[in-house]
């Protein structure tokens, strides 16, 4: 595993591919986006988008519903930074907590994750 740090962010690869992607929170912390996801498929010898769900294109080949459709083992990639980022959701916050305290700061609330204070591309901050 190799690790690259730059400065707002950090990645995390294996083999080349980056596997991982944090985020700088501030001087020394930072905020890992790690999630679950199946790996994607080149498609550049399949018809459809740019890239399709591994599970789906290897059901296609089960199935045979596409005649002559094949997976080469280098057609198979880890997912990229666009499959991360896009995978990603929020989990709501819980209206009713159950948490009970008998002193003060038994119990502490803060807000960790925040506005991106680094813009996309596009110069969007989520």
């Amino acid at each position: 595993m190799d690790v690259l740090f730059s400065d707002t962010r950090v990645y995390l690869s294996k083999d080349q591919t980056k596997v991982m992607i944090g985020q700088r929170k501030c001087e020394t912390l930072y905020h890992l986006h790690v999630t679950t996801v199946n790996g994607c498929v080149k498609q550049e010898d399949y018809a459809g988008a740019a890239k399709s769900n591994i599970g789906l294109i290897q059901e296609r080949i089960k199935t045979n519903a596409v005649k002559g459709l094949r997976l080469e083992g280098n057609d198979f990639v880890i997912p990229c930074e666009a499959c991360i980022f896009g995978k990603m959701h929020r989990i709501p916050f819980p209206t009713e907590g159950d948490e009970k305290t008998a002193e003060v700061c038994d119990l502490i609330h803060a807000d960790v994750g925040g506005p991106a204070h680094v813009p996309t591309i596009d110069n969007f901050r989520f």
